[in-house]
C-alpha cells in the first residue's frame, strides 16, 4: 500500500536552529516551506498487518497511583480477552491511610486502618465489528526529537457493545462523632456513653453486584516500512452500571465502651459511569459515581471517583502476538 511521506515544517525549523542558521533565515524558509510542503513529500510504500482479533489473554499491570476520592493508592491489574469475551480483576489499598481523616479529639486512633478495594467483572461483546481506519506512523528521526517524517497508514479499527457484570468489596474507616451531622448512630453495647464531640474511628465492609453496558474500540497493528517496524495499539472503554449491594459496621472498641453504629443511609442502589483507555500499555482510567451506603463527598447522587494510572509488565498488547510469525497471515 503507498501513502504520501511527508515532513514535519516544526522539525524543519528546529533543525534550522540546532545547525546555527539565523533565526531570520529560518523564518524566510519556514514562508516558502509552508506553501510548498509538497515539494518534500514522497510516496511511502508500507505494509498493514492487523491484530485486533489477536488479543492478550491474560495481561498484568502494576496500578502506580489511583486516587480514590484524592486518597492515593497503589495496587494490581489484571485484564484479558478471548473471542467476544473479556474479563478484568483489580485490587488496591491506601499508601497514606492517615491522609484526610481527623486527627484531634480521636478515641480509639489504634482502629486507623486502609482502605482495601477489590473487584472482579466480565463483559459480553454481543456487537463486534471492524472497520477502516488510520493511524499515524512516525520514522526515521532526525538528529532532534522533532525532527521526523510520517504517513498515516489504514489499519483495522474493532469496535465492541455488549454487557458487563462483577462483584465488588471494599473496606474502609470512617471517623465520626455520635450523631454529629446525622449520617451515624453510636448504640452502646457496654460501658459509658460516647463522649460528645469526640472522634471514634470505626470499619465498614461493603459489597455490590455490578451491571450495565459497555462499549469498546480496539485498533492493534503493526505497520512495515523500509526495514522499520511501527507497533499501533490502543483500546478505549466505556461502561455504565448499576450497583446494587449494602454496608455492615464492625463495632467500635474504645477504652471507656463498645458501640455498635447504625446507618440512616435508605438505599441500596448505586451507579457509576467509567471510561478504560489503554494506550500502548499504559491504562488510565476514570470513574464516577454513587456506591452503596456510602458516605464521603456529601452531594446528592455522587459520593465518589477514582482516577487510576497502570503500567503494564506482563503479556500487553502492545507486544502481544505482535511478531514476525504472523507477518505473511
Amino acid at each position: 500500500m503507498k501513502r504520501t511521506l511527508s515532513m514535519s515544517v516544526a522539525g524543519l525549523v528546529n533543525l534550522c536552529i540546532c545547525n546555527g542558521i539565523r533565526r531570520n533565515i529560518c523564518i524566510l524558509q519556514m514562508l516558502f516551506t509552508i506553501p510548498s510542503v509538497a515539494l518534500f513529500s514522497q510516496t511511502a510504500e508500507y505494509k498493514t498487518t492487523n491484530f485486533t482479533d489477536k488479543l492478550s489473554p491474560l495481561k498484568v499491570s502494576i496500578t502506580a497511583l489511583s486516587l480514590d476520592n484524592i486518597k492515593p493508592q497503589v495496587g494490581l491489574l489484571v485484564q484479558g480477552a478471548k473471542g467476544k469475551l473479556g474479563y478484568e480483576v483489580f485490587y488496591r489499598q491506601d499508601i497514606a491511610k492517615k491522609l484526610f481523616t481527623p486527627k484531634d479529639n480521636v478515641v480509639n486512633p489504634e482502629n486507623l486502618k486502609s482502605m482495601k478495594y477489590l473487584e472482579g467483572g466480565i463483559d459480553y461483546f454481543f456487537v463486534d465489528k471492524l472497520k477502516k481506519d488510520e493511524s499515524d506512523v512516525r520514522i526515521e528521526a532526525g538528529f532532534t526529537t522533532t525532527v521526523y517524517r510520517y504517513f498515516d497508514a489504514v489499519c483495522d479499527k474493532r469496535k465492541q457493545f455488549g454487557i458487563h457484570a462483577g462483584l465488588l468489596h471494599y473496606n474502609q474507616t470512617a471517623g465520626a462523632s455520635n450523631a454529629s451531622d446525622g449520617t451515624y448512630e453510636f448504640v452502646t453495647t457496654s460501658g459509658a456513653a460516647p463522649s460528645p464531640g469526640q472522634i471514634y474511628f470505626f470499619r465498614s465492609n461493603s459489597n455490590a453486584l455490578v451491571a450495565g453496558l459497555v462499549f469498546k474500540k480496539i485498533r492493534k497493528a503493526s505497520v512495515s516500512y523500509n526495514g522499520y517496524k511501527n507497533f499501533r495499539h490502543f483500546s478505549r472503554r466505556i461502561f455504565l452500571d448499576a450497583l446494587i449491594g449494602g454496608t455492615s459496621y464492625e463495632s467500635i472498641q474504645a477504652a471507656n465502651g463498645v458501640y455498635t453504629v447504625k446507618t440512616k443511609q435508605p438505599s441500596p442502589i448505586g451507579y457509576r459511569i467509567g471510561f478504560e483507555w489503554d494506550q500502548m500499555g499504559v491504562v488510565t482510567r476514570f470513574e464516577i459515581g454513587q456506591r452503596p451506603k456510602r458516605f464521603a463527598l456529601g452531594l446528592p447522587g455522587y459520593n465518589y471517583f477514582n482516577l487510576s494510572f497502570s503500567f503494564n509488565v506482563f503479556h500487553g498488547d502492545k507486544t502481544y502476538a505482535m511478531s514476525s510469525k504472523y507477518d505473511n497471515k
